[in-house]
């Protein structure tokens, strides 16, 4: 579970450009260091995440480090909202089992929903939940009636 802010906060991650830009690097990276997205949320100033790694890589790291390198000559370019683009260093958590998993799944999906960006999961254009409801995995109203138990960020 990764949670990584643009740099001094400013809101530029759901702008086009950095979108794009964002999207690039994510699909070099995986070329070269694989790993699974298994949930994404991407807000104003903030993204969560969770991954899978392949067994016995735990190299984060690399991986964020080349996200942002490339992301980063990405955004500076003109139409780009230029640097600072992320904040130093990645907030991380390896995830111990299904359960953690699937309340940190939760929590990136409901995410928007906290942050008074909308008042259902579902209507926030930049989160895989939208894969999930695709895939039947949940359903278009998840979250309406759901009460998350705490907040991950604190476990």
């Amino acid at each position: 579970f990764f949670t990584v802010f643009a740099g001094g906060h400013r809101p530029i991650l759901t702008l086009d450009a950095t979108r794009v830009a964002l999207r690039t690097a994510i699909n070099q990276c995986r070329m070269r260091f694989p790993f699974r997205i298994d949930a994404w949320v991407l807000l104003p100033e903030h993204l969560h995440c969770v991954w899978t790694l392949p067994a016995a890589d735990h190299d984060h790291h690399r991986r964020w480090g080349e996200i942002k390198r490339v992301s980063t000559h990405l955004m500076d370019q003109p139409g780009g909202p230029g640097p600072p683009c992320w904040q130093p260093g990645v907030h991380g958590r390896r995830l111990l089992d299904d359960a953690a998993c699937a309340r940190h799944i939760d929590y990136v999906h409901f995410n928007p929903v906290r942050h008074g960006h909308v008042a259902h999961a579902i209507d926030w254009p930049w989160s895989s939940l939208h894969r999930y409801v695709g895939q039947g995995l949940c359903s278009a109203d998840w979250g309406r009636d759901v009460e998350l138990a705490g907040d991950v960020e604190s476990e």
